[in-house]
């Protein structure tokens, strides 16, 4: 969340990587929290996509 926006544009294309690999539901929940917070970036379906690689278990 400490994140500047021109960090958050940064990694936002590996979103769908890191995702894969954490398996993490509160990584998801982190993104969508910096999209609130930088709604100019219009991260949405980047984070969409993210959180397509968690698997349901």
């Amino acid at each position: 969340m400490n994140c500047s926006e021109d960090d958050v544009l940064l990694i936002s294309s590996v979103f769908d990587y890191v995702s894969e690999n954490l398996q993490s539901k509160k990584f998801i929940s982190c993104l969508r929290k910096l999209d609130k917070k930088y709604p100019d970036l219009k991260l949405t379906s980047f984070i969409d996509d993210a959180e397509d690689y968690i698997e349901d278990n």
